[in-house]
């Protein structure tokens, strides 16, 4: 029982991190950019602070795996 609660609740952050990806990467873009989230936010501190907790390897972009990492 835990366990079927435990996929599920993957399968929706998983569902969850591909929603945050598409919505707000430039289209064939393979990497999320904090460029594609400043408007979001009311200064640019604020987007690069937020755009860190995906970036997960601190190299200036996020791929969908790095946000599905975040998302769990």
């Amino acid at each position: 029982m835990c366990s079927s609660r435990f996929t599920t609740a993957c399968s929706y952050l998983f569902k969850l991190a591909r929603r945050l990806f598409y919505s707000f990467s430039k289209s064939n873009n393979e990497y999320l950019l904090v460029e594609d989230i400043e408007t979001y936010f009311s200064n640019k501190e604020e987007a690069a602070q937020v755009f860190a907790l995906f970036d997960k390897d601190g190299n200036g972009d996020a791929s969908l795996d790095e946000v599905e990492m975040s998302c769990l």
